[in-house]
């Protein structure tokens, strides 16, 4: 995600009347293989950006 697309996203929240929910997720934490799931799901979760962290 571009610098433009995360600014985008905190414009919207914004001109909703929210405060953007921006998650941290560990890449590879608890299992590697769970990554992609975990992030799908706080994006279905209302996640406008989702931050990776690579250990």
């Amino acid at each position: 995600m571009g610098t433009d697309r995360i600014r985008e996203a905190f414009e919207q929240a914004r001109a909703g009347g929210r405060i953007a929910l921006v998650p941290y997720v560990t890449v590879g934490f608890p299992e590697i293989d769970l990554t992609t799931e975990i992030v799908r799901a706080v994006v279905d979760g209302g996640a406008d950006v989702v931050e990776l962290g690579v250990p």
